[in-house]
């Protein structure tokens, strides 16, 4: 066998040794290591596999790099291989240098717009504000309910603060692609079983548990049931889900799993309900207020999977909160809410996959491009 010098310090190194790529180069941020004739630093985790193959590497095995170690004159003599792997770092540290910057502003600029907090603030000021009148100055803005303007704009206070978030977070453009999400209709075959099975059989489980199946509301004539229909479907709370579903729970899938974000939409819904207890005319002023938080809960974990496995469409939201207060439906609480746990925790348990994990969550305001419902 012929052998060569080395061009680092002279030793022997075999010519037909075979060839091996790099091991990996892991550069960690925050704190500086000398590549070459300069000083890098960063803040992340630089990782550079087979950066090039380096015959030195056979001879000298601690300088698997290919660079000179670190305080090494920089005058000794290098292969052609070891010049350009060492540009190649640099070029490579650089790129991801500018890449970190970037991600940076990123996040910057997404601390400015206006978010979850922004939404919430805005639904309960503007919210709470007009129901107070309803305390302090009923015979000014009279009793509570649908067929009181004031009171409607009362309940349409989570979509007015929806639609300025994604005003002021998508802009004029964005808002366009927001509401796009009300003409979204796709969603595996089960979810449908769900809305327009399972939850009457819930209501009407519940109200066979309370003793009031019999008791489902007369409409006289028979025709005005049309518009008690048209009235809870456009006017009554499936408004808000321009802004639970619509706003507050992509933006929260954003950094919690859907169960969590689920939990918590929940959460501030029920805290949103509550002067609704106070208010003579309303349904919350005969139910209890334990059982009806927690069904809230259920229901908006229930509908927290739906909204994902339809990739985040808000007609199917409206469709589900229509459902929950369908006025053909008898009164069945306190039943009803704890049938809805029931059905929550059966969800979580089956679909834990995808109610645990971020992996399918919808965290965009706008409409997909591409829309597909998974198929379970």
């Amino acid at each position: 066998m012929i052998s060569q010098p080395s061009m680092m310090n002279g030793t022997s190194a075999r010519l037909d040794a075979p060839v091996t790529p790099t091991k990996t180069l892991e550069v960690p941020h925050r704190h500086t290591r000398r590549i070459g004739p300069r000083v890098c630093g960063s803040s992340d985790l630089f990782t550079f596999r087979n950066v090039w193959p380096n015959p030195t590497a056979v001879a000298h095995p601690e300088n698997h790099h290919g660079l000179h170690p670190q305080g090494e004159d920089e005058t000794r003599p290098h292969s052609e291989d070891s010049v350009r792997a060492r540009s190649y770092v640099r070029s490579h540290l650089v790129k991801g240098e500018q890449m970190t910057l970037t991600e940076k502003a990123r996040a910057q600029t997404e601390r400015r717009k206006p978010g979850v907090g922004t939404f919430i603030a805005m639904t309960f000021v503007i919210s709470w504000g007009i129901i107070s009148l309803f305390v302090l100055a009923p015979d000014l803005v009279g009793e509570a309910g649908l067929g009181n303007p004031v009171f409607i704009l009362a309940v349409w206070a989570p979509a007015f603060a929806g639609v300025y978030v994604t005003w002021r977070r998508e802009g004029r453009d964005g808002l366009k692609g927001f509401f796009q999400r009300l003409l979204m209709i796709r969603m595996p075959a089960i979810a449908w079983m769900v809305v327009l099975v399972g939850m009457p059989l819930i209501v009407y489980a519940g109200a066979l548990v309370t003793g009031t199946a019999g008791d489902s509301p007369v409409f006289s004539p028979w025709w005005s049931v049309f518009g008690a229909l048209a009235a809870s479907f456009f006017l009554a709370g499936t408004v808000e889900e321009l802004g639970w579903r619509g706003v507050a729970l992509p933006l929260l899938q954003k950094r919690f799993v859907p169960l969590v974000s689920g939990l918590l939409v929940g959460l501030v819904w029920a805290g949103w309900h509550l002067p609704a207890f106070a208010l003579s005319g309303t349904a919350q002023s005969a139910w209890a207020l334990g059982p009806y938080v927690a069904g809230l809960l259920g229901l908006s974990v229930i509908m927290t999977w739906i909204f994902n496995v339809s990739r985040g469409s808000i007609l199917i939201a409206w469709i589900v909160h229509f459902q929950a207060m369908n006025p053909m439906f008898p009164d069945a609480q306190p039943w009803d809410s704890l049938f809805y746990v029931l059905a929550a925790a059966v969800i979580v348990a089956v679909y834990r996959r995808d109610m645990l994990s971020k992996g399918n969550a919808v965290t965009d305001l706008q409409r997909p491009a591409k829309e597909e419902a998974r198929i379970r």
